[in-house]
């Protein structure tokens, strides 16, 4: 649309709004209305320079995505392994074998990676009281492109960190929930890497008896909070 903005002198409001994305049919009388009005020839140089400028950057863009895609030759097989985690797609797994490479020899286990990179909340209690939980500073550049993952692997069906995510934001808010997610992750990244192994999905244990008895109970004062009357009655195998 902006080509054929600046490409014509005189303006045809029908054929320029056909130009239109699909998404925006259902708002073409409004776009028509936006297209009418006075284009001078001021107008049309400024929008060639912005034009200009976007091709210039996708250049740039595709220009890096093949430099990143030769570096990565090496570590093909890290580098696919990673995307088996869920939330980790192309650009999340070449961001982690950037920061911290694909050997984990480095680290002792998990916790240390995650203390390296800064994901992992303090533990700041004394005498049974839990005050400020904020992360500590580490590598930003890793830390924003694991909490990036995690809002991924929050749309992830049947996902554990989904779930985890879910459960968390309850208690203890979206943001601590999303940081939480991100750290799981890079431990999963730390299993992943180190085993050579790609991500198996945790199979979750059975409730215990009174664990389940207690879910079960606290469902049920929630439900009656709603109005409803509840009864709970154990099913027969």
């Amino acid at each position: 649309m902006l080509h054929a903005l600046v490409e014509s002198e005189s303006i045809d409001v029908e054929q320029v709004a056909e130009l239109a994305h699909w998404s925006l049919k259902p708002k073409m009388d409004s776009l028509k209305k936006a297209l009418e009005g006075r284009l001078t020839r001021h107008h049309r140089f400024m929008i060639e320079i912005s034009l200009d400028h976007m091709e210039h950057i996708e250049k740039q863009i595709l220009r890096l995505d093949e430099e990143i895609a030769r570096h990565l030759v090496p570590y093909q097989k890290e580098y696919e392994l990673l995307q088996t985690i869920p939330g980790i797609a192309e650009t999340g797994a070449a961001s982690v074998l950037a920061e911290i490479g694909p050997d984990m020899s480095a680290f002792d286990d998990d916790d240390h990676l995650s203390s390296w990179v800064g994901i992992c909340p303090g533990n700041n209690e004394s005498a049974g009281k839990r005050f400020s939980g904020k992360t500590r500073k580490g590598n930003l550049h890793l830390t924003s492109a694991l909490v990036e993952c995690a809002w991924g692997a929050t749309h992830k069906k049947n996902c554990h960190f989904k779930s985890k995510y879910y459960g968390l934001k309850q208690r203890r808010g979206a943001k601590r929930a999303i940081v939480a997610v991100a750290h799981g992750l890079l431990r999963t990244v730390f299993v992943v890497l180190k085993s050579g192994q790609p991500y198996q999905e945790p199979v979750r244990p059975p409730l215990p008896e009174a664990k389940r008895l207690r879910k079960a109970q606290r469902l049920s004062r929630q439900l009656r909070a709603l109005g409803y009357e509840v009864t709970i009655k154990t099913k027969t195998a």
